[in-house]
């Protein structure tokens, strides 16, 4: 969502009719491949101190299973220049109005980032509801839910979680400061 502070009332409107769905991906950096559910801060920031859970998803599946309710995705750039600041002072007659702006401008309004949030290695999904509707779209995950990773040791938690995905893989992180170890029971996954 937009604060209304920020944009004048009709744009305001017409941003909050987009949808976006923030997810982690696997990225690889020269000769290192990090892995979307082994970044730290990511836990620490997003998942209530450590007690949520990593969905894995498989984004090809995903994207078929969705695609009559996604309107664009794509990696976020990460840029040291980006002020995220967009003008329209003159929308309708530079683009025909503010829905055709914010197409015009969708990498700049949805998939740009400052520098400082590149360790979250972001790929983002974004929705629009039908103009003049209040309802969201829900996306599906029936058929793209490749497993949930819990962090070792949250046992309260873990168990409630396990309970709710008993048809998926159900897999442990244990985060130590050296090294992560990702288990499936007794089975060792990564690394």
């Amino acid at each position: 969502r937009y604060a209304a502070s920020v944009f004048d009332n009709k744009m305001y409107k017409e941003l909050n009719q987009y949808q976006v769905l923030s997810t982690c991906m696997d990225v690889e950096d020269g000769e290192d491949y990090i892995m979307g559910f082994n970044i730290s801060s990511m836990w620490a920031h997003y998942a209530q101190n450590n007690k949520g859970c990593c969905l894995m998803i498989n984004k090809i599946s995903f994207l078929e299973e969705n695609k009559n309710k996604i309107t664009h995705h794509n990696k976020v750039k990460y840029d040291k220049h980006n002020n995220q600041r967009l003008d329209c002072m003159d929308c309708d007659s530079l683009y025909g109005g503010i829905s055709q702006f914010i197409e015009n401008k969708v990498n700049e309004i949805f998939f740009s980032k400052t520098v400082d949030w590149e360790q979250e290695q972001e790929y983002r999904i974004v929705c629009k509801t039908v103009s003049g509707s209040d309802l969201r779209e829900e996306l599906s995950i029936s058929n793209s839910l490749a497993g949930v990773i819990v962090l070792a040791g949250n046992t309260d938690e873990n168990t409630i979680i396990k309970k709710i995905c008993d048809n998926c893989p159900f897999l442990e992180l244990d985060n130590t400061l050296t090294e992560s170890r990702l288990t499936a029971g007794n089975k060792h996954i990564y690394p």
